[in-house]
């Protein structure tokens, strides 16, 4: 890996149901870039998680929707009156994937 010759195989794409009549391609690593992919989130994500303000709850270790509406429930008990949502939809679809 270190001398740039190893590539990642590509992933096995599966059509998993996102409502009626509607599917979004689920993409499956091979074990090996899997393997890869893990070891690179141990050294890469201590880093980041230096950065991260602690209100930040999504994609992260130990963290998810329900930390989210923890923190929800005590900015409203400290006062807070407005809750902004987004929904980025097929957002990822967007992005040019040659680079990724």
């Amino acid at each position: 890996m270190r001398e740039g010759r190893d590539q990642p195989l590509p992933a096995r794409r599966v059509p998993i149901p996102k409502g009626p009549g509607k599917t979004r391609p689920l993409g499956l690593s091979a074990v090996k870039d899997r393997i890869v992919q893990t070891a690179l989130t141990m050294g890469v994500e201590p880093l980041c998680e230096r950065e991260f303000l602690p209100s930040h709850d999504g994609f992260r270790p130990g963290r998810g929707g329900k930390e989210a509406l923890r923190d929800v429930e005590q900015w409203w008990k400290r006062g807070s009156t407005w809750v902004v949502e987004a929904a980025l939809e097929r957002y990822c679809d967007s992005l040019p994937q040659a680079p990724l």
